[in-house]
């Protein structure tokens, strides 16, 4: 099940429980970035675009766009990535 809302990682493991499912487990990872690295300069030109446009609607300032981007370049910066969830269990009428 791939499940793209960021909020629902909370409530997986009781779906898969209501849908009767035997020995339901979960586990989660969170991941941590650093500054200038791959994953940091693909997130520099994925929000780039986006940063432009929101200055440009007046949602944010340059100034903050400027440093949520000179944050992306500094090594000594580290954020928080994307956490991945997993979710899984039995058919218990297809045996073990």
């Amino acid at each position: 099940m791939l499940n793209l809302n960021a909020s629902e990682h909370r409530t997986l493991p009781v779906h898969m429980e209501e849908l009767k499912l035997a020995d339901v487990g979960n586990e989660a990872v969170g991941l941590v970035g650093r500054g200038r690295s791959p994953v940091s300069q693909l997130m520099i030109q994925s929000f780039r675009p986006m940063d432009d446009a929101m200055v440009a609607n007046g949602v944010v300032g340059q100034s903050d766009a400027s440093d949520a981007q000179r944050a992306f370049e500094d090594p000594s910066f580290l954020y928080r990535g994307g956490l991945i969830v997993a979710v899984w269990g039995r058919n218990p009428s297809q045996g073990v």
